[in-house]
């Protein structure tokens, strides 16, 4: 509440993906991207309608009825799709995901949640790094860590984004490593102390009402949707194809979700591109 005025509350919920272009010569990762982004969403819709549709998804895929609680339980997760398809199963967390060797069901996955996506009332946003090229640019052992930087931006446009529907929201990311995890932490507690280059802490207090770490296994329905998102965009930033016939979500669809600041940038507000 601010100001005595109820307020929409909302979750951004961010994942991560780090991807590069292979070279088939030196055996090595080439350009190197680092991506955090994710989903807001207002918390009454993702409780009901998106939480609905996913579980309906879920239902489908294993072929069991929306009334199978167990099934709901199962996790979507975009690497165990991979691994399956792939037929690395040996390296599968969950015996469930195997149906995902099966092509029909890894596409039609796919092509079900780009169209969750598409027609869902969410807005993405991002931030990438290109480690290379950021460190060609500035003196290396003096930077940031990728995570600090990209969550300075997120955390800023997050704010902008309350702001423009003057709504107030946390952030709910997925758990890593604890000292990731505490890395994360440590920026959020330093904007709340400091603000950004933008806003000051006071403001952003104000919308931007908390961080929270929860794992996978907890079945969060924003999380298992993000999950899909990072990749996506790091791929299209490096301009990568399978060549196996791999997917992601449709990066067209992605585009028409990024939040552009109300003046059509998205380029600033939804995907910032490092440096």
């Amino acid at each position: 509440m601010i100001g005595g005025k109820n307020m929409d509350e909302y979750t951004l919920y961010l994942d991560e993906s780090k991807t590069g272009n292979y070279n088939t010569i030196t055996k090595m990762q080439e350009d190197p991207l680092f991506v955090i982004a994710g989903i807001i969403v207002k918390n009454s819709y993702h409780d009901t309608i998106l939480s609905e549709q996913i579980n309906s998804l879920k239902c489908s895929i294993w072929n069991r009825c929306d009334n199978d609680l167990l099934f709901k339980e199962h996790i979507l997760h975009e690497l165990e799709m991979s691994r399956a398809f792939t037929h690395k199963t040996k390296q599968l967390k969950f015996e469930y995901n195997k149906v995902f060797k099966n092509k029909h069901i890894y596409n039609y996955t796919y092509d079900m949640m780009s169209n969750i996506i598409e027609n869902a009332d969410i807005v993405i946003i991002g931030a990438g790094v290109m480690e290379k090229e950021l460190q060609l640019m500035h003196l290396r052992q003096e930077l940031n860590d990728e995570l600090s930087i990209c969550m300075n931006i997120i955390i800023e446009n997050y704010y902008h984004f309350l702001c423009a529907v003057d709504g107030i929201g946390t952030i709910c990311y997925e758990s890593m490593p604890e000292n990731q995890n505490a890395k994360i932490q440590k920026r959020y507690q330093i904007i709340r102390n400091t603000g950004t280059m933008f806003y000051p802490a006071k403001a952003i207090n104000k919308r931007v009402k908390g961080i929270e770490f929860k794992n996978k296994l907890d079945n969060i329905i924003g999380l298992q949707v993000a999950d899909f998102i990072p990749n996506a965009i790091g791929r299209h930033i490096l301009n990568k194809v399978y060549n196996n016939k791999q997917r992601n979500v449709y990066y067209p669809i992605i585009e028409s979700k990024l939040y552009d600041g109300s003046i059509g940038k998205i380029e600033r507000f939804g995907i910032k591109k490092i440096p």
